[in-house]
């Protein structure tokens, strides 16, 4: 969800010696952000298009994680365009395309201030699996080199996710709604598609 350089970048940290830890907790942060958010972040497809087209060549895309207003980023591709339709083999998006490309395209990229807060939930994880204070009750702050971390079990955590409430408040910002849960991966017609999304 985000590369170990960012995750430095966004903590402040000066050296590499969290990397090996990153590349634990960073796969298990991301599973349990998208069952928050109910989206599968940056998804990645090949495909093919002409240029002032909306449609995007690829292949099997009817039982991949796609949804009407979907992100869809890449070469060619229109600052913040999104999935208009789509069938097993093309994607429709809702800008013309400005040129001709085969590339590779990126639906659902991570939101840049969501990124600050994965950040935080891995070092979260970090920090209380690997520190024999940060599994103690009631913590009320804990320190690693320049970055700190303030929580209390009993007032602070997120019943749910065990993970700070304000971390999990902003995952929650970015919540696939029912409506476009219902329509992940089924193909409706232009008709059947809501009224902002008709032509």
């Amino acid at each position: 969800m985000i590369s170990f350089a960012e995750f430095k970048t966004f903590l402040q940290l000066s050296d590499d010696t969290m990397e090996p830890l990153f590349d634990i907790y960073e796969p298990i942060v991301d599973d349990e952000v998208s069952k928050m958010t109910n989206i599968v972040f940056n998804q990645s497809y090949d495909v093919s298009f002409s240029q002032n087209s909306t449609i995007l060549n690829g292949g099997e895309f009817y039982n991949q994680d796609l949804f009407v207003g979907a992100k869809i980023t890449g070469v060619g591709i229109p600052d913040n365009t999104t999935i208009y339709n789509w069938d097993s083999t093309i994607i429709l998006i809702d800008k013309y395309t400005t040129s001709t490309e085969q590339t590779t395209v990126l639906v659902n990229p991570v939101p840049e201030p969501l990124k600050l807060t994965v950040a935080k939930m891995i070092l979260y994880q970090i920090k209380g699996n690997t520190e024999t204070n940060a599994l103690k009750r009631d913590l009320s702050s804990k320190s690693m080199g320049i970055v700190s971390v303030s929580y209390n079990d009993k007032t602070s955590l997120d019943q749910n996710w065990n993970y700070p409430k304000n971390l999990v408040k902003m995952c929650q910002r970015y919540r696939r709604s029912s409506i476009d849960i219902g329509m992940s991966r089924n193909p409706y017609l232009a008709s059947t598609l809501p009224s902002g999304y008709r032509s």
